[in-house]
């Protein structure tokens, strides 16, 4: 068992880094909404501007102009008031996310070369049959010099590939489910 646990480490590893670099955006986007959310003030004055637009809604323009008016003024107010707040969020998050992104992209790259440099020569499935990458065996085992053999670059590509394709499946599945649902 020991030995079939480490034949199983370096591919679920070079799996874990290249789900890690896939997932990342989602995992910055996270982080940075927890961090930098609305503050109190902004979402008081958001809950005051849609009291106002309920209100609006509720009065008739002809009838009630007086009041319509004032509210029409303090959704303006309530919106130039917003402005600066939303400005500085907006602005706080922008510099939190370019943090994160070069901090969690240094990491895997970091996590990539170290991955690289300690097992680029080693085979991530060995003693394949000859026959099943008879063109290209070569090129798939490629820095092992084996034709038998899949290497970590060809591993790491084709496994990109796979959690490319099958993001782009699930989405075309969601849409003729939503589609089904709809109809």
């Amino acid at each position: 068992t020991t030995n079939s646990a480490s034949l199983l480490v370096l591919p679920l590893w070079l799996m874990f880094i290249a789900l890690l670099q896939k997932i990342a955006p989602s995992i910055i986007t996270f982080l940075v909404r927890i961090s930098h959310g609305s503050t109190k003030e902004e979402r008081r004055l958001v809950d005051e501007k849609i009291s106002c637009r309920k209100q609006l809604t509720q009065m008739s323009m002809t009838s009630e102009y007086v009041k319509y008016v004032k509210t029409e003024r303090q959704i303006i107010k309530l919106d130039q008031s917003l402005k600066p707040l939303i400005d500085a969020r907006k602005q706080a998050q922008d510099y939190a996310r370019s943090s994160l992104n070069i901090a969690f992209y240094i990491l895997l790259g970091l996590l990539f070369a170290i991955t690289m440099y300690t097992s680029y020569y080693e085979p991530v499935a060995k003693n394949l049959s000859g026959d099943w990458f008879y063109p290209i065996g070569y090129i798939v085992g490629m820095p092992t010099g084996s034709t038998t053999c899949i290497g970590v670059p060809f591993f790491m590509l084709m496994f990109r590939t796979c959690i490319n394709s099958v993001k782009h499946v699930w989405t075309l599945i969601l849409l003729e489910i939503i589609v089904i649902l709809i109809i």
